[in-house]
């Protein structure tokens, strides 16, 4: 058994038919995919206190 991301499976059940269904598309392959998703994190002031990153 495979681990699926949360977000992959409730894109599509949801939002890809949703988009499907809003504009009008003939074709599932018509709907924008997600390719890739970032993530950024600010450490603000634990750049200078490394034991804030620790905790």
């Amino acid at each position: 058994m495979s681990y699926i991301p949360r977000l992959q499976t409730q894109y599509a059940e949801e939002i890809a038919p949703a988009l499907k269904k809003q504009f009008e598309y003939t074709s599932a392959m018509q709907v924008p995919r997600i390719e890739k998703i970032c993530l950024n994190q600010g450490l603000g002031k634990a750049v200078a206190d490394r034991k804030m990153v620790d905790t």
